[in-house]
């Protein structure tokens, strides 16, 4: 009797969650995945079987096409610098020094900001006649360019935005998965004669690859759902280059009034990164093995 009133209660717990996932997550979802196949819009939303032409669409559009590739180019890139900054400032955010819990505390402040609050102080940073790096560089005699008008100054504003906002979180990730590796076997390598970069190379990154890996995957993921700094930032532009996927499903969905369209488009980026998470869950794997 008791195993079974434990059984009731464990499920009773288990409910409200359940119920949450469904209403705020397969719900949605699901609805998604139906309208995607229809001919709705905004005032319209007529469930009628359109079959594939949504995704059609999708794949001949320039402007989608453009948003993938946009979107693709700043994520990586980002998470690429992200994971070398991370790595470094976590191995030196583990050496004991004075002032070692306030450095880490002041280092994880960016990624605490809300997206839209960054967006507006590298907008700020950025602007091109009042903003303090135009002040900076003028003092050391050089001209500080627009990079907001230009494709690739824009995406490496974008780049540089995120990288300033989310260096924190792989370095949070990484530092743990630093102070979980065995201080003994660091400690017995530099009584043998390791070098302190020996050891990082040997010892330390073998063992921190699977948490490298997850990191890479989480932020990735997260990166290429960016919206709101972007939205701030460039708004998409010059010329969409930086119009990210997110920015191109709300035009499509708030302004076209294209809520099919939306739908599909959202639905064939959403496969994509199931894709390519699991790409790099399998390269995860194969690490640690």
């Amino acid at each position: 009797m008791k195993r079974i009133s434990e059984k009731w209660l464990a499920l009773l717990l288990f409910l409200p969650m359940t119920i949450f996932s469904v209403i705020f997550g397969i719900y949605p979802l699901a609805y998604t995945v139906v309208l995607s196949f229809t001919p709705a819009v905004i005032g319209r939303p007529e469930l009628v079987f359109a079959g594939f032409v949504n995704y059609a669409t999708a794949l001949t559009n320039s402007f989608f096409i453009n948003s993938v590739v946009t979107t693709f180019i700043i994520a990586v890139s980002a998470v690429a610098v992200e994971l070398v900054l991370g790595t470094g400032l976590a191995l030196l955010l583990n050496q004991r020094f004075q002032g070692m819990k306030l450095a880490r505390i002041a280092f994880l402040l960016p990624m605490m900001t809300p997206p839209i609050v960054v967006g507006v102080i590298w907008k700020t940073l950025l602007f091109p006649q009042t903003g303090p790096f135009l002040t900076i560089f003028s003092w050391i005699g050089f001209n500080w360019p627009n990079l907001l008008a230009t494709i690739p100054g824009a995406r490496a504003a974008v780049v540089l935005m995120d990288v300033w906002e989310y260096t924190p979180f792989v370095m949070l990730i990484i530092l743990a998965g630093i102070l979980n590796i065995p201080r003994q076997v660091t400690e017995a390598a530099q009584m043998d004669g390791a070098q302190y970069l020996s050891t990082i190379r040997h010892i330390t990154l073998p063992s921190i690859a699977p948490v490298m890996i997850v990191a890479v995957i989480f932020r990735l993921l997260t990166a290429a759902k960016m919206f709101d700094a972007v939205y701030v930032l460039t708004n998409g532009g010059p010329s969409y280059g930086t119009d990210v996927i997110s920015l191109f499903v709300q035009r499509t969905f708030v302004f076209d009034f294209q809520l099919s369209y939306a739908s599909a488009t959202s639905i064939m980026f959403m496969l994509v990164m199931f894709v390519l998470a699991f790409l790099l869950a399998r390269i995860m794997r194969r690490s640690m093995r």
